[in-house]
């Protein structure tokens, strides 16, 4: 797996937008990387709507946050838009105040469903060591810093471990070490440190520690690590709630693997320079591997989504927990 993190995406996406984008573009807002939009949409902050696109003219009301529009067209030359609700037009409104409606409902959607299957497997964790544990990797993936990622990918060279990835610990526990010992020696993993993913059975998973070496660790601390952050060439990962677009999930880490060529080779063909996003997922008794394009936040989705939708696939986004 490429040590490199896959903010090429979102700059390749970023980059296209502007050069299409007929209209200035307001980097104060998160939505700015996106071309306006058109249909169901939701404002991401209060806003003044006004009678014309002009920054001078006459405020006709003003609207909250989360207020849902339908977003209806924005004139050329202008960082305006027109809106309507229900069905009526209104005014309008800066068009980086508003978000795809299908956007943040995907997320809202995931992230509940995400929720349920954690509370499910703290309750699995629970009966299994007597008391209630903490949320497992199943709940996410997680955006590590490069450097602790470099660690990891550099202390597997020469190993000749199977590596399916990588985990970070999402908090202090310890790693048991191999030995013929009754009494068998541990190392502490700190929050944040990241581990190459061998493989998990009964609860454990199997790593390579580096500077260590072969070590199990129980799976309740630790999350598979979907990337890293930042790329030193690209633009810095913009700040917010991280999310990836889900391609799909899969037994073993071959088949996500290969899963991902065949994204890129056909309807993700404009993501193919972009390093492969392939995590463990840890859930109860079982492990599967995800399969995604990322990190975004939120907003930098649409474009994403929108140009994956033209080649029918569906876009489902997957929060991510950044270390």
């Amino acid at each position: 797996m490429s040590v490199r993190p896959c903010h090429a995406l979102a700059a390749a996406v970023l980059a296209a937008t502007l050069a299409a984008a007929a209209v200035p573009v307001r980097a104060e807002s998160p939505a700015s990387i996106n071309a306006p939009i058109e249909g169901e949409a939701v404002l991401n902050r209060d806003v003044e709507v006004r009678i014309l696109p002009r920054e001078d003219s006459r405020i006709i009301m003003t609207l909250k946050e989360g207020k849902h529009l339908n977003a209806l067209d924005t004139p050329r030359g202008t960082t305006w838009t027109k809106v309507a609700i229900g069905g009526q037009p209104i005014g309008y409104v800066p068009w980086d105040a508003l978000d795809p409606a299908f956007v943040i409902a995907g997320v809202e959607k995931e992230e509940k469903a995400e929720q349920r299957r954690a509370a499910a497997a703290d309750k699995t964790v629970g009966k299994e060591t007597g008391k209630d544990g903490p949320a497992t990797s199943a709940t996410t993936g997680a955006l590590v810093p490069l450097d602790a990622w470099t660690r990891a990918v550099s202390s597997n060279g020469g190993a000749g471990m199977p590596v399916r990835g990588y985990m970070v610990a999402t908090r202090t526990t310890k790693a048991t070490l191999p030995s013929v010992e009754k009494k068998k020696p541990t190392v502490t993993l700190n929050k944040g440190d990241v581990a190459g993913f061998l493989g998990f059975s009964s609860g454990q998973v199997d790593l390579i520690v580096p500077g260590v070496g072969t070590a199990s660790a129980p799976a309740a601390g630790l999350m598979g690590v979907a990337s890293a952050y930042p790329q030193r060439t690209l633009p810095p990962m913009e700040k917010g709630p991280q999310v990836a677009i889900r391609i799909g999930e899969y037994p073993t880490y071959e088949e996500a693997l290969n899963a991902w060529n065949e994204f890129v080779a056909g309807p993700g063909l404009q993501f193919r320079d972009v390093p492969p996003m392939v995590w463990p997922r840890v859930s109860g008794r079982t492990v599967s591997f995800a399969t995604g394009i990322g990190p975004f936040t939120r907003a930098q989705t649409g474009t994403a989504c929108a140009e994956l939708a033209k080649r029918g696939r569906g876009c489902t986004l997957m929060p991510l927990t950044t270390f």
